[in-house]
């Protein structure tokens, strides 16, 4: 009897080969549904970095805007800078400048005459033209020049060119080399 009812043996079959589609459908839905939920978290996460990029470049581009329009009051404040700097250098060697020639001419004495004071300042070098009446008050001079107090102020102090003019007096030049005090 089994045989003549066939229909029943198919059936079991149907249904059995049915709950097995449906099992694959639902597998293969829920792997669908993955692929289309995991796509459109990838899509978002783009756009959201898209979003963030876009601030950024327009945070990026804002900041380099007003960098450029504070290009001249950096460009003037590092003139300005400069021009101090420079200043004070230049104030500096005027400084110590007057300060030899003050030195000096207590050095000299009374009798002496500073005649010429030529300064260079590239080498930071002093001269002075000196004359007196008595060729001994030069050798006062010269000694004193000699002496290691000025030699451990100054750089370097050289007396030359001793003679005699026409008038009777004698002169000297001594140069002076500023730098070590």
């Amino acid at each position: 009897m089994t045989g003549i009812n066939f229909l029943s043996q198919r059936r079991k079959k149907l249904t059995t080969t049915q709950k097995r589609d449906r099992q694959i459908f639902k597998i293969g839905m829920g792997i669908l549904g993955g692929v289309i939920v995991f796509l459109l978290s990838v899509l978002g996460l783009r756009y959201w970095f898209g979003l963030r990029l876009d601030t950024v470049r327009e945070v990026q581009a804002q900041a380099r805007s007003q960098i450029l329009g504070q290009e001249e009051v950096e460009r003037s404040y590092i003139i300005s800078v400069n021009k101090v700097i420079i200043l004070a250098e230049l104030f500096k060697d005027r400084q110590n400048k007057q300060q030899a020639i003050e030195y000096f001419s207590s050095v000299f004495g009374d009798e002496v005459l500073v005649k010429q004071i030529a300064f260079e300042g590239d080498d930071q070098l002093l001269t002075f033209r000196l004359q007196a009446e008595d060729v001994f008050i030069l050798e006062q001079v010269f000694d004193q020049l000699q002496s290691t107090e000025v030699k451990t102020r100054f750089a370097q102090v050289t007396p030359s060119d001793l003679r005699r003019s026409a008038e009777g007096d004698y002169e000297m030049t001594v140069a002076v080399t500023l730098g070590q005090e």
